[in-house]
């Protein structure tokens, strides 16, 4: 049997602004197993990137509970956003460096080495540039390398691909498969291309808005797997439920 990392029961999340309630998911029955790469699908406004942050630890349930095994911990979570936020004063090597500087990753200061992570993610060439001189694939890169260099055993990617060009996309889609094979990690993607989950997923969970929460999921792998895989046939019931 596969080892859950991360399990959610019966989760919700709503904000409160002014007497107004807002909820943006309700009733979400989740485990992310480890080793995979689950993809949460679905449109604008479902509610995929604030689950996200809260298994990232970033916010937290309204209600419901979520829990993990002993490598969940914020320490072993790492994160990616949509857009690099590099700091443009400081330079790649530097921005990719600079989460070591926090308490919570103590340990890995004195277990990661930089320069050869700037060479795994073959970024090594520009590691004395700043980001206003890198392309927005290196600048990915950095940001990418920058959430691996406290050795995390959870990645977690909110759209990570979605401002780069196609070719660019495809190129980065591709090494992420081969970062996550190499280094033996968790992943949870966030994205709205339905093309970007099947070519990424072992696992599709599909969101859907009114009200938010997951409709439907899609072991990609186990078709795979058994022969049974047919990518047109997923996409057309994909969109059938989208």
């Amino acid at each position: 049997m596969d080892s859950v990392a991360i399990k959610i029961e019966k989760g919700s999340k709503e904000y409160v602004k002014r007497s107004k309630r807002t909820r943006v998911f309700q009733d979400v029955n989740l485990d992310i197993v480890d080793d995979e790469i689950l993809v949460l699908l679905g449109p604008s406004g479902c509610g995929k990137s604030t689950l996200l942050r809260i298994i990232a630890k970033l916010e937290g349930l309204t209600s419901g509970v979520i829990s993990g095994t002993g490598n969940y911990s914020s320490s072993q979570v790492g994160m990616v956003f949509q857009e690099p936020l590099l700091y443009p004063w400081l330079t790649a090597k530097e921005n990719v460096q600079i989460g070591l500087t926090f308490s919570n990753n103590r340990e890995a200061k004195n277990s990661s080495n930089t320069s050869d992570l700037l060479e795994e993610f073959g970024i090594d060439g520009v590691a004395d540039s700043f980001p206003s001189e890198l392309s927005g694939g290196q600048a990915q890169r950095v940001n990418l390398a920058r959430a691996l260099l406290v050795n995390p055993s959870i990645l977690l990617l909110d759209e990570p691909f979605a401002a780069l060009d196609p070719n660019t996309k495809a190129r980065l889609q591709d090494w992420l498969l081969e970062i996550k094979s190499a280094r033996k990690l968790t992943m949870v993607l966030v994205t709205h291309d339905i093309e970007e989950a099947l070519r990424l997923a072992d696992r599709i969970v599909l969101m859907c808005p009114n009200p938010s929460t997951i409709t439907k999921m899609w072991n990609i792998a186990g078709r795979k797997e058994s022969g049974s895989y047919d990518h047109q046939s997923i996409k057309e019931e994909i969109l059938e439920n989208y």
